[in-house]
């Protein structure tokens, strides 16, 4: 448990959590034809910027958890 190395993949995959969720409303704006998805992507990457800044590094299980939900 203490290994540096896996603390590392798991701090470092975070950021790649947010990216899919990003691409996911990307991918729905384009699938539905639809403004309000890329109203809500510029919505959704606001958000992330204000709210996750800091937490980023941490290495919670929120993030993840959130894109596997979406």
């Amino acid at each position: 448990m203490n290994d540096p190395h896996v603390q590392f993949f798991a701090k470092a995959t975070i950021p790649l959590f947010l990216f899919f969720i990003l691409l996911l409303f990307f991918d729905i704006g384009l699938n539905w034809k639809s403004m309000g998805a890329f109203i809500g992507l510029i919505l959704t990457r606001l958000i992330i910027k204000k709210f996750t800044g800091e937490f980023i590094a941490e290495g919670y299980a929120d993030i993840p958890m959130a894109c596997m939900a979406f």
